[in-house]
């Protein structure tokens, strides 16, 4: 047999194994498929189309880390679920949409109550059938501190401030949202930590951006057996936002006066301090925003302003003002919302937050012409709650 057909049967074997691994993939490196499939009806037995019934190994998964299907015309669905183990036990949830209410396997409303289903991997199913009742929606609106509606906005509602949460909504042009239907209970509703503005619990809980857990100051909303109006949220942007707009203000404002080379000088040292001020952190935060509004102080004081300029340096700091204050009592929030350890320390926990309460009652005493020494306190204030919380964490 001459070379070149001895080449190409090789090539012919090597191309016909190579697809049959493709196709007719080995047991060793192949994943097994567990089926979960059910029902999904209403209280008369109906059965209720275009329901997501998603199965995941943890209670909150994160994004991609579930398996789900839409229940057909008639509410039946089918997940098969890839996994590399012999059996795995997940947690089912079938949302709700605008009638019905959803729920946790076995009819759990409160995430707590959720039970695991143990899925075996191979051809046989495990069914989960749920049967969901009409629920009620929460509605209301979501602005920013001038009035102005904010589109697109996420709203989520928490049973008894549960995660994951059971309640979405997007807000409309004008602002407005509504929930999807949710079962009668407690909700704590959430708003914001998007699209440049900080989020809040309602009323206006402020807590840790990436952590909604609902502070102290958190007010559930209650569902009885009627849908709930006039929820409004307003929302402040975040730090970062509020000082790239700043500093755009500032740049601009001294392209008016390209003559006043000491307004120059002035802007160039406050957009200095407010760059810097954006990756602050810790007590330095405080300093920093301290040297900013400082320096317009003196200017306002020192220097002869147009009153456009004056304006703009006053409405400067206010905000720098408010930031200050708002990170202090965010600190205080959840320097409150943690449990203490070891119950020894708790009188002190206490006494630091009660100290740091204190240092926000001092700088809401201060002037606008003593706007530093009012962010000084706020810092004093911040540093007391780091203190509670780490004495908090404390075995």
């Amino acid at each position: 047999m001459n070379k070149l057909i001895k080449s190409g049967l090789f090539l012919l074997a090597a191309t016909t194994a190579a697809l049959l691994v493709v196709f007719h993939p080995s047991p060793i490196f192949a994943l097994e498929s567990g089926i979960i499939k059910g029902r999904v009806t209403n209280q008369f037995g109906d059965g209720i189309a275009i329901i997501r019934v998603a199965a995941s190994t943890a209670r909150v998964p994160g994004p991609g880390e579930d398996f789900a299907a839409y229940t057909d015309g008639d509410g039946f669905y089918t997940i098969t679920t890839i996994t590399d183990l012999p059996a795995v036990n997940y947690y089912i949830l079938a949302s709700g949409n605008d009638i019905y209410a959803g729920k946790f396997y076995p009819n759990a409303v409160n995430p707590k109550n959720a039970k695991t289903v143990f899925v075996s991997s191979g051809s046989v199913p495990t069914y989960i059938d749920f049967q969901l009742d009409p629920g009620f929606t929460i509605s209301g609106t979501v602005k920013d501190t001038l009035g102005n509606p904010i589109d697109n906005m996420n709203v989520i509602a928490f049973y008894e401030g549960e995660a994951p949460p059971l309640g979405f909504a997007v807000t409309n042009g004008g602002g407005g949202f509504t929930t999807n239907a949710l079962s009668p209970g407690n909700y704590y509703v959430h708003a914001g930590d998007q699209n440049g503005y900080l989020g809040v619990f309602y009323p206006d809980a402020s807590y840790v951006t990436g952590r909604p857990i609902p502070p102290p100051d958190a007010f559930p909303i209650k569902i009885t057996t009627q849908n709930v109006f006039d929820y409004n949220f307003v929302l402040q942007k975040t730090d970062k936002t509020i000082i790239e707009n700043t500093i755009s203000n500032l740049v601009n404002l001294a392209t008016l006066e390209p003559n006043n080379k000491r307004l120059g000088k002035t802007i160039d040292r406050v957009v200095k301090y407010l760059q810097n001020l954006i990756s602050a952190s810790g007590i330095g935060y405080f300093n920093t925003d301290q040297k900013a509004v400082k320096e317009l102080l003196i200017s306002i004081k020192t220097e002869r302003l147009s009153d456009q300029v004056q304006f703009a340096f006053k409405e400067t700091i206010k905000k720098l003002v408010e930031m200050a204050r708002v990170k202090a009592q965010t600190a205080i929030q959840e320097a409150k919302s943690i449990p203490v350890r070891n119950f020894t320390k708790e009188y002190a926990v206490n006494r630091m937050i009660e100290t740091a309460e204190g240092e926000m009652i001092k700088a809401e005493g201060f002037q606008f012409n003593e706007s530093d020494r009012a962010i000084e306190h706020y810092g004093f204030a911040w540093k007391y709650a780091q203190k509670a919380m780490v004495l908090a964490y404390k075995n």
